[in-house]
């Protein structure tokens, strides 16, 4: 089983244009999606916007969401113990 990577919401919406969830994100220009699983399961996304700069997200920027997406959904998960 592939495990699910961020993703770009361009990319997304493109893909799943059926769904209204993706418009959404579209709409309150979220550019990037990361997943928040713990322990194989989703718990939730933490949905990204652009940087204030302009600039694209950098490979060290995603792995610093993917960092942060992993303790966030720790934290979820905690809380919910």
């Amino acid at each position: 089983a592939q495990t699910p990577r961020p993703r770009m919401v361009q990319e997304l919406v493109a893909r799943e244009q059926t769904d209204p969830a993706w418009a959404l994100l579209e709409r309150l220009t979220a550019v990037l999606v990361v997943p928040l699983r713990f322990q194989g399961k989703p718990v939730g996304l933490l949905v990204v916007g652009e940087k204030k700069s302009g600039a694209f997200y950098s490979d060290d920027d995603v792995h610093l969401l993917e960092t942060l997406a992993h303790q966030a959904a720790l934290a979820l998960v905690n809380a919910q113990a």
